[in-house]
This record gives structure tokens, C-alpha cells and sequence, in this order.
């Protein structure tokens, strides 16, 4: 807990070799004074800085909505920055142009990267790190210090626990563990040490603690976490009363849900009113210019964070905004830029005087709605949606938690449009993060969730004539020189279906017998967002990615593969039969796979 806050904003200041300096609050404040220092020194005619060149600096969520970076592009970020993915020819010794044959242990695992407030554009995952090395020495040096007995405390001995949005990929959840690996939080990426608890589960764990809110066995609850960068959508129901640790145990109702609809998508259509106002050559000065740029995010944030639901009643005067620098680059004055803005579009605003010759920006009721409507519309509209599935009849509260699930207006519009009180919780910046230490000492008090995807392997099956003689089958069929029989390839065999109920410890067993001289025992996992599909070449399904079982030369052992699909993670364990040894194997995901099967499947209303 740090300037009394239990949560810290996403900022992050790094050096150039990505050394982080600081972190939240601290990060936003150490950057602000530097800029402040540069431009003092500057004035004077002095030697400065630069630090808009020194200095890596990402503000709020930035970087962690790099991990939720949904586009239907078919564009993925490099080291070098974003390259286009394109099928790759070749002149077959016939002179016919054919696709280039891939190699089927590839994973597309593109290097995520983070553009700082300056444009440098750097790895994702280092800077992540970073961050996590800085929370666990801090962790560990208050653990050491103010905990009895604790003085040799090693991470080995901590629980770690990591709190991630329910909507996010499986290989971002795995990006988050090699990130913790980096951190030295965790040794190996399959430790135990370390649990990815999901964010809405840990807000209704800890609402279920609060004494205001009484929960019986049956009650069903629909958490929405919206923060800066996504939403996230939890539908719950209380599965059985206190048990003798004295907590609820919950099943999941459907399948979490959501998306990138938060607090700074509402920023993005502030700066962009800003473009209209200023003119894109101003703004993009502005861009260049850290020390005006900062003014205008952070006076922008307090005001976004103090507004009320009355600010946006027509009628209402509207809030000021205070841009003094941005003031002092303007080719002409604010009040004559506000005065053509209104004369073009529907949604005015306006100059207030705040001083004896000092006047700031308006912002009316009227332009503020332009800026939070298209977030709250998606957001309430996929409220209603979710409300009226038959899972969700008899839906006892409805809870709002997360920076933005604090706003009124957001809280007031849901209410009208469901008709029904929305629960804010007292401690809503905290709640999460509470709920994740009860949820570590518990996991099992989320006794069943709903598989998000149909997940399954590709194999094949003995042909058979009466089954198999129609399209689509007939065109996977294949005769084997070897067994002297015709078979069917690239058929999807399923594991769970999507929306299928799986308890928090269910596993899919498969067994495999690995040949003589064979190195390894290689299987592809796919995954669909449809419960239909049949073979692996269905353009809906896709390559989640491959498990490898290293074989001892000369051996032709059995395997027995369980993948754990009911838990927070996708996860797999193998025992080999032969000599009873059993562990627990990280599945190779491909991120570009994964989050093809959420785009082809994803509507326009909610892309």
C-alpha cells in the first residue's frame, strides 16, 4: 500500500538498456519532475538532458494492453516492429508457383513489443519483468523485515500469485510466466510456486467476504471488471454456503467474456477531439514534446477520475480542463479555436475564466458524453446480452469493480437499461487483489468453470466405408503402404467443448506408445470457437499449439498425457508408464493461432 492507495497506476519509467527507475506513481512523478527540471534548465540557457531520448517512459495501461492487442490485421509485432505475415511462394522444378511447405514444429511466437510516450519502440516481455522483479524485492524485503521468523525467507518459500484478465489468451497467461521466470519470482515456468488467478473470480471471491453483500447457495452474480484497458465479464453462481474455512464455493455460468472497452478507449476519443479542435499540426508537436503531452494525459486523468453523473446532464455547466502549455504553442487563441470547433460540429464547448486574464478549456456535458458513450454503450449492451441467457434467470446482483466500474455515469447507465441496483463495492480498487489472496489460499473455491474454447488434437481414424464415404470425409481419406489399409487424416478429436462445464481438477487423459528409435512423441492442439468442427482443416479451427515428450533413445515407452482444462490455465502433465515418472510439460503455444480463432469468430458490435 503505497500513497494510500492499494493499487498502483501502470506507469513504468525505464532507462535506455531498460533498467526500470520506477514504477506507478512513482514512475509518472519521477518523469513529470525531470521533464520540469529539463525545462528550467533549458530556459535558463543551461546543459540538459534529454529526456524524452534518455528515458523509456509508458504511461498507465500501455503496456499491459500490448498482451490484449486484438486487430483483424494480419499484422504481428517483431523485434523490428510490425511485419506483414504473407504465404511465401516457390517455383516447383515445373515452374508452378506453390505455397512453401511449413515446418510443422514452428509456433508462430511473434516478440511482443511496447511503444513508450516518446515512440521508442522496444520487447514487451523484459520490460514486463522488470516490473515483477521490482514487486517481488519489494515483497520480499518487507516479508524479511516485518514478519516474525522470516529473515532467511527465500521466493521458493512464497506462494506467488498473478492476477490476469479472464479474457486473455492461454499464451498470454504463458508469456506471464516466463515474464515471472525473468523476474525470479519462479525457477521453472511450471512451477507450483506460482498460480494466475483470473480477475473477475477474485472480485466475486472477496465481494462474497463483504458483510454487506449476503450470499446463499443458488445466488447468482455477474461481475463486470472494467478497467483501463479491458473488460472483463464473470458470470457466477454461489454453489454451496460457507464450508469450514469459511468460504463460498462458486461455479461459472458461462464462459467469461468481454473486451478492450476500457477507461482508455475514452481517452482515445478525448485526444482525438483535441485533434479536431487544435489541428493535427499542433497535436503532432505535442507528440514530440513530452512535457505538454504529460500536462495534457495527466490533467485529462484527474478530471476523467473526479467526474460525477451530474456532469454529464445536459443542462450542467461542464468541468474545466486546465492545458497551459498547450496554451503557449497554439497558433491563435483557445477561445478563437473553440469558436470555429463549434461552428462545425453538433457538440460544442466552451472558455471558462478561471483568473484575471487566465481562461481554460470547457468541456460540457454534451462533449463528454461523445467521449464515454462508445465505451458504455458496448459495455452495457453486452451487460443486457449476457443477462438474458437462461443461465443467467433469476440473477440476484449485478457488481461493477476496476478504475472505470467506479465511474457514476457508467454505474447509472447500466442501472436504467437493466433496470436493477449495481453493487460498487466500497474497496472497488482493491477488491481484485484481496480476492486473489483468499483465492491462493483456496483455488478450489471456484469449483467449476466453463471451457472458453473446444480444444482437441488432430489424429486419425480407420476408414469406414459406410461412415466415411461422403463429403467431407472422403477427401481426408489416405491409403497406408504399411498397414495395408485406408485411413482418415487431420481429424479433430475433441477434448472439451466450448461451454462445457469442467470441474476445477477435471483432466483429458490420452495415451501414446512411442515407436523404436523415435526421439519424440510430437501431438498439435487445436482449438475453435465452434462445437461442430470435425477436421483440423476447418478455417475456424486453429493451431493452438504442440506438446513434445522427449523419448530415451533406444526405448519405446508409453506415455499417458493429461491435460488440465478445468483450472486457470491450460496445463499438462506426463507420466511415462514405463517407469511410473510423472511431469508436468509446457505446452508450446502459438499466440497467432490462439488469437486467430478469437478474431474469425468475433461480431462487429464487439471486435
Amino acid at each position: 500500500k503505497e500513497n494510500g492507495q492499494f493499487k498502483e497506476p501502470s506507469c513504468a519509467l525505464f532507462e535506455k538498456d531498460g533498467t526500470l527507475i520506477a514504477y506507478g506513481l512513482d514512475a509518472r512523478n519521477t518523469y513529470l519532475k525531470r521533464l520540469a527540471e529539463e525545462r528550467t534548465i533549458g530556459a535558463v540557457g543551461g546543459n540538459k538532458a534529454n529526456v524524452s531520448s534518455d528515458y523509456l517512459y509508458f504511461d498507465y495501461d500501455k503496456l499491459k494492453m500490448r498482451l490484449y492487442a486484438r486487430g483483424r490485421s494480419k499484422s504481428v509485432s517483431s523485434a523490428q516492429g510490425t511485419r506483414e505475415i504473407k504465404t511465401r511462394t516457390h517455383k516447383s522444378r515445373k515452374g508452378k508457383s506453390k505455397k512453401k511447405k511449413k515446418d510443422d514444429d514452428t509456433i508462430d511466437a511473434a516478440i511482443l513489443t511496447a511503444k513508450s510516450v516518446t515512440g521508442d519502440e522496444v520487447p514487451l516481455q523484459p520490460l514486463v519483468a522488470a516490473i515483477l522483479d521490482r514487486l517481488r524485492a519489494i515483497a520480499m524485503k518487507y516479508i524479511r523485515t516485518n514478519e516474525d521468523g522470516c529473515a532467511d525467507l527465500v521466493e521458493s518459500d512464497v506462494l506467488w500469485v498473478l492476477t490476469v484478465p479472464a479474457i486473455w489468451l492461454e499464451s498470454d497467461k504463458q508469456f506471464m510466466r516466463e515474464a515471472a521466470r525473468q523476474a525470479r519470482i519462479i525457477d521453472d515456468v511450471n512451477s507450483n510456486d506460482l498460480i494466475l488467478a483470473l480477475e473477475p473470480e477474485c472480485a466475486a471471491v472477496r465481494i462474497a467476504a463483504l458483510k454487506n453483500i449476503n450470499l446463499q447457495t443458488g445466488d447468482k452474480l455477474l461481475v463486470l471488471d472494467c478497467g483501463g484497458g479491458t473488460v472483463d465479464v464473470c458470470a457466477i453462481e454461489v454453489s454451496s454456503d460457507r464450508k469450514s474455512d469459511g468460504r463460498y464455493r462458486f461455479r461459472q455460468l458461462l464462459e467469461p467474456s468481454g473486451g478492450n472497452w476500457g477507461a482508455t478507449y475514452i481517452d482515445d476519443r478525448f485526444y482525438r477531439f483535441l485533434k479536431k479542435l487544435c489541428g493535427s499540426e499542433v497535436m503532432e508537436h505535442v507528440e514530440h514534446n513530452p512535457a505538454i503531452l504529460q500536462e495534457i494525459r495527466h490533467g485529462w486523468e484527474r478530471l476523467k477520475c473526479s467526474l460525477k453523473r451530474k456532469d454529464f446532464v445536459e443542462g450542467q455547466e461542464g468541468r474545466t480542463l486546465q492545458l497551459d502549455r498547450l496554451v503557449e504553442i497554439l497558433p491563435e487563441s483557445m477561445s478563437e479555436l473553440v469558436k470555429r470547433y463549434n461552428q462545425i460540429h453538433k457538440h460544442h464547448v466552451g472558455i471558462k475564466r478561471t483568473g484575471v486574464i487566465k481562461k481554460d478549456l470547457l468541456l460540457t456535458p454534451s462533449i463528454l458524453r461523445t467521449f464515454f458513450d462508445p465505451v458504455i454503450v458496448k459495455i452495457v449492451k453486452h451487460a443486457v446480452n449476457l443477462v438474458k441467457k437462461p443461465e443467467l434467470e433469476n440473477l440476484k446482483h449485478v457488481v461493477l469493480v476496476g478504475g472505470l466500474g467506479q465511474c457514476d455515469y457508467l454505474r447509472a447507465s447500466l442501472m436504467k437499461v437493466l433496470n436493477r441496483d449495481v453493487i460498487v463495492p466500497s474497496e472497488t480498487s482493491s477488491v481484485v487483489m484481496k480476492g486473489a489472496v483468499e483465492f491462493g489460499m483456496q483455488p478450489g473455491v471456484i469449483e467449476a468453470r466453463r471451457a472458453a474454447l473446444t480444444i482437441g488434437v488432430k489424429t486419425i481414424l480407420p476408414y469406414e466405408l459406410t461412415k466415411h464415404n461422403v463429403p467431407p470425409h472422403k477427401e481426408h481419406k489416405y491409403y497406408d503402404r504399411n498397414q495395408k489399409a485406408h485411413y482418415i487424416r487431420d481429424v479433430f478429436l475433441k477434448l472439451v467443448e466450448r461451454g462445457e462445464v469442467v470441474r476445477v481438477n477435471q483432466e483429458v487423459t490420452q495415451r501414446f506408445r512411442a515407436a523404436n528409435g523415435m526421439p519424440s512423441i510430437k501431438f498439435d492442439i487445436y482449438g475453435s470457437m465452434r462445437n461442430d468442427i470435425e477436421y483440423v482443416t476447418n478455417p475456424m479451427c486453429k493451431r493452438l499449439g504442440k506438446l513434445v515428450i522427449p523419448v530415451e533413445p533406444g526405448t519405446e515407452a508409453t506415455f499417458t498425457c493429461s491435460i488440465q482444462v478445468g483450472f486457470t490455465e491450460l496445463m499438462a502433465k506426463v507420466k511415462n508408464e514405463d517407469t511410473g515418472v510423472e511431469e508436468k510439460m509446457q505446452i508450446q503455444l502459438n499466440r497467432v493461432g490462439e488469437n486467430a480463432i478469437v478474431l474469425d469468430y468475433a461480431t462487429p458490435t464487439e471486435d
